[in-house]
């Protein structure tokens, strides 16, 4: 498969007559290198694929075995590689191209409080609400780290969650940290952090009943 972009991957391969589902797959596995909310007219892809077939039709796609994807005359590649030990997408040199983000936003563990619960009973408001996110119950003043490369896109006081800090990773991933005590040193709207690099210290600004950090990890714009 191949395409050539116009306006969107998506548009590009409905127009062009390739599967949605191979372009998700892309979208994922280049998440780390281009930003896909921002393509270019003249990009351009390649992927061999697997395909399910029934009864000699085409029924679903399966994964990506090997991708190039031109992105502003630059070129990324994947190739999916598996030993029977290890199992992963690298580039023409070997190295892995999937990034992981941390599992918590802190150097030492700390005391989960509350965890992630649509049918949460709130302590404050007194009534079950949805309570998207983490509570870490740790000391006040202690730093909190990006779990991930990425850039600030919110770095400010906004009422019940307090002094806010949002990192948006990837086309796919963003994260954000409530109830910040303060900001790490530089860190404002556009700055470039790195991962384990602290972006504030634990609080309790804003609606609060004690001193924690919610941190909320999300996918396409959605908490999970």
């Amino acid at each position: 498969m191949e395409g050539l972009i116009e306006f969107s991957l998506y548009e590009s391969l409905i127009s062009q007559g390739h599967s949605v589902g191979v372009g998700i797959e892309l979208s994922e596995l280049f998440a780390w290198q281009i930003d896909f909310f921002r393509l270019y007219r003249g990009d351009k892809f390649h992927a061999i694929y697997e395909e399910f077939i029934s009864e000699g039709e085409v029924v679903g796609v399966g994964r990506v075995l090997a991708a190039e994807f031109v992105h502003q005359n630059r070129p990324y590649q994947a190739y999916y590689y598996e030993d029977g030990q290890q199992q992963g997408y690298y580039d023409a040199e070997g190295n892995g191209i999937q990034k992981a983000l941390l599992k918590a936003p802190f150097k030492y563990n700390q005391r989960i409080s509350s965890s992630f619960n649509y049918n949460r009973f709130h302590p404050v408001l007194k009534q079950r609400m949805p309570h998207t996110g983490t509570d870490y119950a740790a000391p006040l003043g202690t730093p909190v780290i990006a779990v991930g490369d990425g850039e600030i896109i919110e770095s400010r006081y906004r009422g019940v969650n307090g002094n806010v800090v949002q990192i948006q990773h990837n086309g796919m991933y963003k994260t954000a940290y409530l109830h910040l005590n303060g900001f790490g040193p530089g860190i404002k709207k556009g700055v470039q952090v790195k991962q384990g690099q602290v972006i504030g210290y634990v609080g309790r600004t804003g609606r609060v009943t004690g001193v924690h950090l919610h941190y909320t990890l999300y996918k396409k714009q959605r908490p999970c």
